[in-house]
């Protein structure tokens, strides 16, 4: 009978920890993040990022004429802060008219940022 008695404690207190361990882990106990910035906005295939205006949510393409890219069918790489951007990178859009972007952070809240993209003339 005295080895069980040393034995249970020893269980309490190993069962314990266990659960103490495994609750310290999991997703960070923090809040979700409001990070919903556009940091880069570019043409694959291309040298050219967009100019991008944090105060007006803008950015800005100036296409060389000679670049021959067709705007109404760009497929723009974005780097972000947030959760997800809509629509997203890499997919076709046309730019013939400007194109607003939805940056979505962690917490649900959002940022648009508009894009416009110019062809220089000659």
């Amino acid at each position: 009978m005295g080895k069980n008695m040393k034995f249970k404690p020893l269980s309490l207190i190993l069962i314990v920890s266990v659960f103490c361990f495994a609750s310290c882990g999991g997703s960070g106990g923090g809040s979700p993040s409001t990070g919903k910035t556009l940091i880069e906005f570019s043409i694959s295939g291309v040298s050219i990022n967009g100019t991008i205006n944090e105060t007006d949510q803008t950015i800005t393409l100036m296409l060389p004429y000679q670049a021959n890219i067709d705007v109404t069918s760009i497929a723009p790489v974005i780097t972000h802060t947030g959760k997800s951007i809509s629509p997203a990178s890499g997919s076709v859009q046309d730019f013939t008219n400007p194109v607003t972007y939805t940056v979505t952070a962690e917490d649900g809240t959002s940022q648009e940022y508009t894009v416009t993209v110019n062809v220089a003339l000659h």
